[in-house]
This record gives C-alpha cells, structure tokens and sequence, in this order.
C-alpha cells in the first residue's frame, strides 16, 4: 500500500497547468545537478486562492529568502501546500496580529494590503472584533493607504470610516454622517440636530430652502440694483437734489449694500 510522504521545501516557481490548476515547483537538488523538480499540484483551503511570489535571487542565480511549502507524496504523485512567506515578516510589510486576530495578506512589491480580524486588546480595556481594510501603495516616495474600518473597540462609539490615502474621510457614527476633504476644511456634517454644510459651495440645479410648500422665488440683486438705480434717475429729476430730493438720492448710497458677499443663484 502507497505510504503518504510529508516534506519541506521552498517554492521555486508557480503557474497553471493547461487545465487552469495551480501548481508549485518547489526548490530540491535535480537528477544532474540541477535545482527543481516537477511541478506539483497545489492544495488550498475550499474557496481560498493564493498564489505565492517567487523566491529572492542572488547575483549568482542563487535562491535566497522565499515561501516554504509542505509536499505531499502519495504514490507517483505530488501536492504541494504553500505557506506564509517570512519576507512579509522580516521585511515589517504586514501588521502584528494580537491573540485571536486574524489576518488576509497579500500583494507584491514595496507593500502589502491586508483584512484584519482586530483580536484581544492586551489592557483589557477595549472590544475585539474591529475589522480593518488596508490597501497600500506609494506616492510621491511615501507609502499611503486606502481604508475601510468597522471600529468595535469603544462600547456606545462604533464607527465606521472610510479613508483615502490624502486624507480624505467619510465617518459613520451614533450622532450621524461626517465627509471631510483632504484639508479638514471642508465638510459636510448629517445629525439628528441637523446638517452642517463648511466651505464654499456650488449648487447645479434647483434649490428650495425651508418649507418646500410654501418656497416662493427670490429677488436677484443686480436686476434689482438696476431698477432702483433706474427709478432714482427717474425721481431725482422731478422731485430735485435738495430738499425733499435728498431722500430719493441718498438711496444710491444703499445700492451697493443689497448685494451678497457669499450667496450667488441664477
């Protein structure tokens, strides 16, 4: 009867067979010298895809730092299941998890994006259960990220935030909804006691402000100015410049102030 065989190795190589299967050459000494061997089919866990870098390659062709992996031998054939790769390690490109976290890390390059399971706080003061999404990348030579998290930590302060690597964020919370642009700036702000709008704002469309029933259409200031003006030209002449006239033109002095400094409409 065929014994199953368990190993250790590195892999070496990894792509697809014809048939679209992954497989793994893992790094062993070959038949004339040679490093590798046949591919193996490799093995995952039911719906859990993975496919692992190749290994660091010194100047001499050498194989240096890469993922192991355990190869399974039943008779003539071989499976192959890769682990965790130690350069994420070594190279400080995944978080640290606390007892009971868990972690889903993956990418290649300068960086790693990951979803975190938060697990217990070591102080015993804050919940587990916060859930963490990172995509990494870099700009301008420094490493940003896009967020998502579902922060759990503080009892009666859950949240969740949405945060582009700029510094622009999007928050949910008990008191409401808060969009805040990369400057902190400006921002929008939807509570139970009302919303707050901050900095300048364009409008395109309609706008009805109060009660909708009731909006009427509003007076446009420079259409106004232009029929007071016309109306003062219209007055001066008849009633004069001095005497019961001055009233009639002391109102240009007023023109001027009708007009809004930070509300325009068309």
């Amino acid at each position: 009867m065929d014994q199953l065989e368990l190993d250790f190795g590195m892999v070496a190589l990894s792509d697809y067979d014809e048939d679209g299967f992954m497989q793994i050459q893992t790094d062993a000494p070959g038949i004339d010298g040679s490093e590798g061997t046949q591919p193996a089919e490799a093995l995952l866990p039911t719906g859990y895809y993975s496919r692992p870098l190749d290994p660091d390659k010194g100047p001499d062709g050498k194989l240096g730092l890469g993922s192991p992996v355990i190869v399974i031998t039943y008779g003539d054939k071989r499976y192959a299941i890769p682990l965790g790769d130690p350069r994420d390690v070594i190279e400080g490109k995944v978080p640290k998890l606390k007892k009971g976290g868990r972690m889903l890390a993956g990418g290649a390059g300068e960086h790693r994006s990951f979803v975190m399971i938060d697990g217990e706080d070591p102080g015993k003061t804050k919940k587990s259960g916060s859930i963490m999404i990172s995509a990494a990348y870099s700009k301008g030579g420094k490493k940003k990220s896009l967020g998502l998290s579902f922060n759990v930590r503080d009892e009666g302060s859950e949240d969740i935030s949405l945060l582009h690597g700029d510094g622009a964020r999007v928050t949910l919370d008990k008191n409401g909804t808060s969009i805040f642009a990369a400057n902190g700036k400006s921002y929008v702000e939807v509570g139970a006691d009302g919303n707050v709008l901050a900095g300048k704002t364009k409008v395109q469309g309609s706008l009805a402000v109060g009660q909708l029933e009731a909006a009427q259409a509003l007076v446009k200031g420079p259409e106004l100015v232009a029929l007071l003006t016309k109306l003062i030209g219209i007055i001066t002449p008849i009633v004069g410049v001095s005497g019961t006239g001055a009233p009639a033109q002391a109102l240009t002095a007023e023109l001027a102030a009708l007009l809004t400094q930070h509300i325009k409409a068309t």
